[in-house]
């Protein structure tokens, strides 16, 4: 895909499976039921969260945060086509009182760059 329409008429695992090949990270194991984890960054195994959703919002970042947290890890990824201002809220809250760090990435900045980043 090359545009954002194109993201967005993809398949949802069609979509998930995209954005973890993209960065070069690993697939979770089942696709259903992954308790909020859809793959992990190749070095460190960070988890990753893929949602082919507009307006991710608060209440994804605080499942995600129990994911990461459950996982005894203290850095995320989560990749959406867009996210709201609560939920960019959520993370700097988290981050400032838990230290626990989660970069937010909307998909279509990772196409329109020559060379998409590896995750470490």
């Amino acid at each position: 895909p090359k545009t954002l329409e194109e993201l967005k008429a993809m398949k949802p695992f069609e979509f998930q499976n995209y954005v973890i090949d993209l960065i070069q990270g690993t697939h979770t194991p089942t696709l259903v039921g992954d308790h909020g984890i859809d793959g992990y960054t190749l070095f460190h195994h960070d988890p990753v969260q893929v949602k082919q959703q507009e307006h991710v919002g608060s209440p994804d970042m605080q499942k995600f945060e129990s994911a990461i947290r459950q996982q005894k890890k203290t850095k995320g990824y989560f990749f959406a086509l867009g996210f709201t201002k609560p939920a960019y809220d959520e993370v700097a809250r988290t981050k400032m009182e838990e230290g626990l760090e989660i970069e937010l990435w909307q998909v279509q900045d990772l196409i329109t760059t020559e060379t998409p980043p590896t995750l470490l």
